[in-house]
């Protein structure tokens, strides 16, 4: 079988794209797959997204409405382009951004690897238990004023959102 873009090579290549529920079959030379791979590559994360955009259901008058009062983009210009203007545009078009990101992946949440933890981190957690430790025995020996001591001292280490999470 000869491929089928420049019809000169041997067919190396069998690339079945479907879209949209609808199936198409390319037969391709290493050459050819070589440079639709490219074109592919370069067309990018932004062409996904722009695609997307168009297919996205919704009243299109109240989305384009919607406005970054940090660098005034409207959502409307995020739709044509796919890139924000600035970080305050994740919370100005956070609904529509999460329908999206739904919709993309499948979650809203990041749901990844994280980061080996750093030496500081570590360092940090490490103090964290060692003071909740003495706490708690602090207040078993019903020594109130040290459990107090280093209640405020754990508090000054850890954010108030952060306690939720650590006791």
């Amino acid at each position: 079988m000869q491929c089928e873009n420049c019809g000169q090579q041997p067919a190396t290549v069998h690339l079945t794209t479907i879209v949209g529920g609808e199936k198409t079959e390319q037969h391709l030379c290493a050459g050819c797959c070589q440079k639709h791979k490219q074109a592919l590559t370069m067309a990018g994360m932004s062409t996904l997204l722009l695609s997307l955009l168009k297919g996205a259901a919704g009243a299109q008058s109240e989305q384009i409405a919607l406005r970054c009062e940090c660098c005034g983009q409207t959502y409307g210009e995020f739709q044509k382009t796919g890139m924000l203007g600035c970080p305050k545009c994740y919370d100005a078009f956070r609904a529509h951004l999460s329908t999206l990101l739904g919709r993309i992946h499948g979650k809203t949440q990041h749901a990844g690897r994280m980061p080996p933890p750093s030496e500081e981190q570590n360092h940090v957690a490490k103090r964290v238990e060692t003071i909740k430790r003495d706490m708690d025995r602090a207040v078993a020996d019903e020594d109130f004023e040290l459990a107090a001591k280093l209640r405020d001292e754990l508090r000054a280490m850890i954010p108030a959102r952060e306690e939720e999470k650590h006791a």
